[in-house]
């Protein structure tokens, strides 16, 4: 957003967006050093993080330059500001329904479009994610070409990276963020060595949440899924059953 002062006629332009893509986009040097620190950890705490960065505009710019101006341009030169921390407070039943679909033999996993350390922490919360078992992330390694899927421990800071299919961490469960599901998507082989360990994928946009449930599909599972924003719709179409969530109303969505 752009907005002009009316006591200075200064302009300023403020943006959000994910930590990561807030970092990535902003100039180095005005991010803190311990930017990843804060971040990560905060999200590990359960907290939707979102980063705030800002840069200001010449004065003299009419409303048409701005309309004018690429997205790409208001988005360079920017320093970041500040984060902003939301938690939606998980409701008191949800652990008991986890516990009741697992009694009745449904896996369940999550797949969102939130940060990976988050889901990861709601997953605890919720049961999803077991808590006597260890839980590896795995990214494609920055610089990789795409190419290289590297796991490690989001709960040991600096640890080294680990081995899935390594005696060591056979009980662990795992959670993908979108460029690894993307990547193990493209590597049947190497997902059919572990998707049943797979409980959280993260970063999904929607067409990730397709897939994820399709490829549950083609393993002769039956899929439900539920969901509650636009990004959903796809994933809840292509489920055997999909549960639309929302403050004013519940529908479902069924072939049969």
């Amino acid at each position: 957003v752009v907005v002009r002062c009316a006591q200075t006629q200064e302009l300023k332009v403020y943006i959000k967006g994910s930590y990561e893509k807030v970092e990535a986009i902003a100039d180095a040097g005005s991010v803190p050093v311990d930017y990843d620190t804060v971040t990560q950890s905060c999200a590990k705490d359960g907290y939707y993080v979102l980063g705030i960065a800002h840069k200001s505009l010449p004065h003299n710019l009419t409303p048409q330059q701005l309309a004018d101006m690429s997205r790409d341009s208001l988005e360079s030169g920017l320093s970041v500001c500040g984060l902003l921390l939301f938690r939606n407070e998980m409701k008191k039943d949800s652990p008991d329904a986890i516990r009741e679909l697992r009694k009745g033999s449904i896996r369940s996993v999550i797949c969102t479009g939130d940060n990976a350390l988050t889901g990861i922490s709601i997953g605890r919360q919720c049961g999803i994610v077991a808590q006597k078992f260890r839980i590896l992330l795995g990214d494609v390694a920055k610089g990789s070409g795409g190419g290289q899927l590297q796991w490690w421990d989001p709960d040991v800071d600096g640890g080294d990276a680990c081995d899935v299919h390594a005696l060591a961490f056979a009980d662990c469960q795992l959670a993908v963020t979108q460029s690894a599901w993307r990547h193990l998507h493209g590597n049947a082989a190497e997902l059919e060595d572990i998707w049943t360990r797979l409980v959280v994928f993260a970063r999904m946009k929607p067409e990730d949440k397709i897939n994820v449930v399709k490829f549950f599909q083609s393993q002769n599972l039956v899929v439900g899924m539920c969901g509650d924003g636009g990004n959903d719709c796809g994933g809840l179409r292509a489920a055997h059953a999909g549960l639309a969530l929302s403050d004013a109303e519940a529908s479902m969505v069924s072939p049969f």
